[in-house]
């Protein structure tokens, strides 16, 4: 299904880098729920070349109200699992990393499973292993590292991963690999 000709696509294709754009259709979202739903449609769609809109606004509304996509999770999984093309997989690593960073939050505004958190494992070292920019691994390494905190497994395999890659790593692969490595206590 193409969404070339509606508002909300007309909205997705002014965000840029321009801050008011992006807070404008983040509000827009959070204030009608429906359009969020529309969000992940247009962002399931591979070919569509709004999908990387639509998941950047995803990421957007996760910023302010993580809960909000919470119903949606399942959603998300499917587009991570599903969609290999860059600026659709590292705003869904932010949602990973907030997900998971609200999750272990001492006000914990949302609750994952453990099939959830299983299935956010499965996801980001997927995204470790797989030839990725910095930005997914970066956001997968925090999202990997605070559930290794309930999944003994964990921090072994990421600090193997982690390790194994750190000398062809990019300046920011090697910072942000440093900052967990020296945190797990394996």
């Amino acid at each position: 299904m193409k969404n070339t000709d509606t508002p909300l696509t007309a909205s997705l294709l002014k965000i840029n880098t321009k801050p008011s754009y992006r807070l404008a259709l983040t509000n827009q979202i959070i204030a009608d729920n429906s359009l969020l739903e529309e969000v992940i449609v247009i962002a399931k769609n591979n070919e569509d070349k709004v999908a990387a809109k639509a998941a950047r606004a995803m990421e957007l509304v996760g910023v302010q109200n993580i809960a909000l996509l919470l119903p949606y999770v399942d959603d998300i999984f499917i587009i991570s699992k599903t969609n290999q093309r860059d600026d659709v997989i590292r705003p869904m690593a932010k949602i990973m990393e907030l997900l998971v960073t609200h999750h272990f939050n001492k006000k914990k505004k949302i609750s994952l499973s453990i099939q959830q958190k299983e299935e956010i494992i499965s996801i980001c070292f997927d995204w470790m292993i797989t030839p990725q920019k910095i930005a997914p691994q970066a956001h997968s390494m925090l999202a990997l590292y605070k559930l290794g905190t309930e999944f003994d497994w964990v921090h072994p395999e990421l600090k193997l991963i982690l390790e194994q890659n750190y000398a062809q790593g990019s300046a920011g692969y090697k910072a942000r690999s440093r900052k967990i490595l020296n945190l797990i206590k394996v």
